[in-house]
């Protein structure tokens, strides 16, 4: 492999002048930087950018920690993290924890080590306490999911309100026997649209019955397994509000194999506007997510913080949308 002493023979420069090229050409002379490229170019020359990165205390790349690369969810956020990542000239390293607190501390390395710039929380199982001395020393940010207590720039929607208004939806359609699916893994989102399920229960004087909630995890088989025990009800709901579509597709799709209709026997509405939801059959009615803008708006946040870890840091709530198709 040709080394930077070869560039610089080839160009009939210094060492110093092809250091300068390959970090600002602007300060060369352009007859200067033309025969360095050339040179360059000719000998296949690589530069040792884990060199350039320690002496510049920047990596130019940004980690982005998700639980599991199986839901869809995460897909149209990741691109958003990523379009506006190399808009500002950042690379995305992509870690999947399995929501192991064990593997997301080893991945952390890469920050504390500074292999990486900054990080983005899709999700995190450290604590309060332990993501605010991390936010403390390094720039970080969450996205989708916020740990109570903690003190870091975050961008979300209002769950709370979301859980609520899926809820008042189906109750506005005559339900009064709702069952919620939701989490058991301590997701702050999942319990934030109970609370919004709860709150619409409340207002419309429908009692609100524990048998009727169900919990398990994001994810489709968690949907049979959660369908399989309502089933088992001794009184059936006529209405699923389910915190993923994932869940609620699982769901559907066991309901569908015991010969009950959805929404004739049992209406269904999901959460995330995954892709596949709106193709379904029947089409998932559901709570969409600005899945884009989450991502480039986690982005935003963390560059702040980049530039200065000390600035404010700042909640960003953004805009949710209710989708009521076929399941309703």
């Amino acid at each position: 492999m040709a080394t930077i002493k070869d560039v610089a023979k080839k160009a009939g420069v210094s060492v110093a002048t092809v250091s300068r090229v390959l970090n600002d050409e602007s300060i060369v002379a352009p007859q200067t930087v033309k025969r360095v490229k050339a040179a360059i170019r000719e000998l296949n020359y690589m530069p040792n950018m884990l060199g350039n990165h320690l002496r510049k205390s920047a990596t130019n790349n940004i980690l982005v920690l998700i639980p599991t690369a199986s839901n869809q969810f995460y897909n149209r956020i990741l691109r958003g993290i990523q379009s506006e990542a190399h808009r500002f000239g950042y690379n995305t390293m992509v870690c999947m924890t399995n929501a192991d607190k064990e593997i997301e501390e080893k991945y952390l390395t890469l920050l504390k080590t500074k292999l990486a710039d900054g990080a983005v929380f899709l999700s995190s199982t450290l604590s309060s306490t332990a993501i605010n001395q991390l936010g403390n020393s390094y720039p970080i940010v969450q996205c989708c999911e916020k740990i109570d207590g903690s003190n870091t720039s975050c961008v979300t929607i209002d769950n709370e309100q979301a859980g609520y208004e899926a809820t008042c939806a189906l109750i506005k359609k005559g339900h009064r026997k709702i069952a919620f699916l939701g989490s058991s893994q301590g997701f702050v989102s999942s319990r934030e649209r109970h609370h919004g399920y709860c709150r619409a229960l409340k207002q419309y004087h429908i009692p609100y019955r524990e048998e009727y909630v169900l919990l398990d995890t994001f994810s489709y088989n968690s949907g049979i397994r959660l369908a399989e025990a309502i089933l088992q009800l001794k009184e059936r709901p006529t209405a699923i509000f389910a915190i993923a579509d994932t869940i609620a597709i699982g769901a559907m799709r066991f309901l569908l194999s015991h010969s009950l209709r959805v929404p004739e026997d049992i209406a269904v509405i999901g959460f995330d506007n995954i892709s596949v939801s709106s193709v379904y059959t029947p089409s998932l009615s559901t709570v969409a997510q600005p899945q884009l803008e989450l991502g480039q708006n986690a982005v935003g946040l963390l560059l702040d913080k980049m530039k200065n870890i000390n600035c404010a840091n700042r909640n960003i709530l953004l805009p949710h949308n209710l989708l009521l198709r076929e399941t309703v």
